[in-house]
């Protein structure tokens, strides 16, 4: 049986972003002894000092988090670092905190919608693409970094894009941008709309 505060950092730290950090932050804040048992002193501070307005704070926690893993938690990571893995929580009669917040996650992956009416800068497009697909916090906020994540396969089902005129009208040479990362990158299995 895999320790839950074990499960919960593994599925935390994981480049597919299984648990995001606020989630992550949540539960062990709320869990702060067992955690400070399980941890070595530098991710303990880490953790203590991690805060979700401080990108670095979340990458640093985040890079760290992964070292202690492999370091110490290699056969646990193996077995839980997977879209199998979660799938079989989510799909189980599973009713704790990391069930739920896997579900939350998958629920909103199934279906995301991108209304670029919302954009009022060129920082805005990344931002928002990153909370519409429910991407890492820990992704960086560039293109490249959209590519880089984009191009692991981290789409939903169906992805709506709304307003992609606005878009094109307000900041054409993102909006160029915005269509090759999906024409490049979006699986088989996802749906792109634009409505």
């Amino acid at each position: 049986m895999i320790d839950k505060y074990i499960e919960m950092l593994v599925l935390f730290c994981s480049c597919y972003g299984y648990i995001s950090t606020g989630d992550f932050l949540s539960f062990a804040y709320s869990n702060i002894e067992e955690y400070e048992k399980i941890l070595d002193e530098e991710i303990y501070l880490s953790l203590l000092s991690a805060s979700l307005t401080d990108k670095e704070s979340v990458i640093a926690l985040t890079n760290r988090s992964r070292e202690f893993v492999n370091k110490n938690y290699a056969s646990y990571a193996e077995e839980i670092d997977n879209d199998a893995y979660v799938e079989r929580i989510v799909e189980s009669d599973r009713d704790d905190y990391v069930a739920k917040c896997l579900r939350k996650l998958y629920e909103r992956r199934d279906r995301a919608v991108i209304d670029m009416a919302r954009v009022n800068s060129k920082e805005d497009i990344v931002k928002l693409i990153k909370e519409s697909i429910v991407l890492p916090q820990w992704c960086g906020n560039g293109w490249d970094a959209m590519n880089d994540i984009l191009g692991e396969g981290n789409f939903p089902s169906v992805l709506e894009i709304k307003n992609m005129e606005v878009l094109e009208k307000k900041y054409p040479e993102d909006a160029t941008l915005f269509r090759n990362l999906l024409q490049k990158n979006t699986p088989k299995y996802c749906i792109v709309k634009y409505v």
